[in-house]
């Protein structure tokens, strides 16, 4: 498996915590009354954690093999900052969603 497919696969699920953190800013009030709801927030933040730990290591390795090749690949690179920033972000989802723990 290439750079490019890891970085893709890696910014799709990136993308997936963001969104479920907006969607439950956006919707807390309602998601609530879901009683399965608040297992839910519980599994989406253990994986937002799983996530944030081991992408730490991959975009470090990852960002080293791509700047450091004589023939950069202009999608990786792409990819690379759009993981950055996608970092950040699912970052401050985790910090959010450890606050609407209620267990």
């Amino acid at each position: 498996m290439n750079l490019k497919k890891i970085y893709q696969n890696l910014f799709s699920l990136n993308l997936v915590i963001i969104i479920f953190g907006i969607q439950d800013y956006l919707l807390n009030k309602y998601n609530y009354y879901w009683n399965l709801y608040e297992y839910l927030v519980l599994f989406i933040f253990l994986l937002s954690f799983i996530i944030v730990l081991s992408s730490s290591v991959f975009l470090i390795y990852g960002s080293i093999r791509t700047v450091n090749r004589k023939s950069w690949i202009r999608e990786e690179v792409i990819y690379l900052i759009g993981n950055l920033v996608c970092y950040i972000l699912v970052i401050i989802t985790c910090l959010y969603l450890s606050t609407q723990l209620r267990q």
